[in-house]
């Protein structure tokens, strides 16, 4: 419950301030978010496989059926701690890229009006990828290192 109240009191923080600044349509933009969770999921389950991921998930999100050892647990969070990787690194290659066709659409501008507007775009695949990394995916690590350790006092 307190996971749902502080994604929710998160998102509702980010939009609040993009409603104030009139940014919503330049942080909400589809395809960089899709970017940076294709590289995200791409590179966790090029690392993993698909089956580690998706227990690592049923194992943040609920109670496995049979209780992970502790080897299973190390390896559900080496998961997440390379998904949170993965989320930053894209949105850093995200930002490379967006800076790389801003700087090749300006050497062939002539008007300078929408340069503020340009360079905020360079910056919304970085956002995308810290949010992913630090706050969705590094909760879900912590949630599990914590299971594991009341798994092992349980045990004990």
């Amino acid at each position: 419950m307190s996971r749902l109240f502080g994604f929710l009191l998160l998102a509702g923080v980010i939009a609040g301030s993009c409603r104030i600044t009139n940014c919503l349509s330049l942080v909400a933009d589809i395809p960089v978010m899709l970017f940076v969770l294709d590289i995200t999921i791409g590179g966790v389950l090029f690392g993993f496989g698909l089956a580690t991921p998706l227990r690592a998930l049923e194992a943040v999100f609920r109670t496995p059926a049979e209780a992970p050892t502790q080897r299973q647990w190390q390896c559900y969070q080496a998961v997440c701690k390379a998904g949170s990787v993965f989320a930053f690194a894209a949105g850093c290659v995200g930002s490379l890229i967006s800076l790389t066709l801003f700087l090749q659409h300006f050497a062939y501008s002539e008007s300078n009006s929408i340069l503020s507007h340009r360079i905020a775009i360079i910056l919304v695949p970085l956002f995308h990828g810290l949010i992913l990394s630090q706050f969705i995916i590094r909760p879900m690590q912590y949630a599990l290192r914590i299971k594991a350790s009341k798994a092992g006092e349980q045990r004990a």
